[in-house]
């Protein structure tokens, strides 16, 4: 029969597996958005949307239905049309990139972090906590992570990632408008979107991790909350990989169990809550909630973290962040 331990690394690595999923499929969908914006552009221009990409069963919806695609087609004025381009409202571009496969793409990160957040509670479950399962189907729970999702993951989309490809949407129009062929003008928009993205997924990825580390410091905080729960003592485990691409700070932390006292006295040097943000930007590590029992914490291989342990991570990522200023 497998062991406390054994079955909460299942469900850790399942858990896992479920998150590689939501950051292939945020990069497959953003590279499919990018190709709709340049078939719905060609075709908006009277240009061939094939020839700019072939079709691969997902070229938008409502073709030529959008607000900004019946503005492109309806001006013979190719200067006129520029001009007015650098003044489109967000709100229609937006709708354009939705209608390419932004709602998609939104659709199935929402439905991704729904569920982390059952995984989450699973992680207590297996541990001996029954009440775990469920405790995120309160009205305050459910609020919470609908306002995390809108401020936090909605803040990423519109301003790292979508942002940006409505300035470059803008300007192809614009600027591109009188000297190109719909079909050029259209594959180079492609083209630019494109080399944007592996940039854009260093910050897909890390919202994601930190939309994980959301729904476990939401379950901790919901157990805690819940006055009728019998809840067992509990601490917080730093877990990931620990290799030459760890970070200093994590070098210090993972591997380890500590307080949440000790956790909120823990600081990345970048301005980020290391119970959501771990070691900063693109941190592969998780922080959750582990039951204080000897024999868990052994089967995990969990150490104790102490005063000194925070104060090295803390003294490592102040070092660090000293030693990017001095390179730039």
């Amino acid at each position: 029969m497998a062991t406390t331990a054994e079955r909460l690394l299942a469900v850790l690595a399942e858990r896992d597996r479920r998150i590689d999923q939501a950051v292939n499929d945020f990069e497959e969908q953003t590279y499919r958005v990018a190709e709709n914006v340049g078939r719905r552009i060609a075709q908006a221009l009277n240009g061939n949307p094939d020839a700019v990409r072939e079709p691969d069963g997902d070229d938008g919806r409502d073709t030529g239905q959008t607000r900004l695609e019946r503005r492109i087609s309806s001006f013979q004025d190719v200067d006129q049309l520029a001009a007015t381009l650098l003044d489109v409202p967000i709100d229609e571009i937006d709708e354009f990139l939705q209608a390419a496969g932004n709602d998609l793409r939104d659709t199935q990160l929402r439905d991704a972090i729904a569920t982390m957040a059952g995984y989450a509670e699973e992680a207590l479950y297996v541990q001996g906590v029954p009440s775990a399962r469920g405790i995120l189907n309160t009205v305050a729970a459910e609020a919470l992570i609908d306002n995390y999702l809108s401020s936090q993951v909605g803040g990423v989309l519109n301003d790292v990632i979508d942002g940006p490809t409505r300035n470059k949407i803008r300007a192809a129009l614009a600027v591109n408008l009188a000297e190109t062929s719909p079909v050029d003008l259209a594959t180079q928009l492609v083209d630019r979107l494109e080399s944007a993205i592996p940039s854009a997924m260093t910050e897909a990825e890390t919202m994601i991790a930190s939309a994980d580390r959301f729904t476990d410091e939401t379950v901790r905080a919901s157990l805690e909350s819940d006055n009728e729960t019998d809840t067992p003592d509990y601490v917080m485990a730093y877990v990931g990989p620990k290799d030459p691409l760890t970070r200093p700070f994590c070098t210090h932390m993972v591997g380890h169990h500590f307080t949440v006292d000790q956790l909120n006295k823990a600081n990345n040097a970048q301005g980020l809550n290391v119970r959501i943000s771990g070691g900063g930007y693109n941190c592969r590590h998780r922080i959750m909630p582990v039951l204080e029992s000897k024999a868990l914490l052994d089967g995990l291989k969990l150490k104790k973290g102490t005063e000194d342990d925070i104060k090295k991570a803390n003294d490592a990522a102040k070092k660090g962040r000293g030693k990017r200023r001095r390179s730039r």
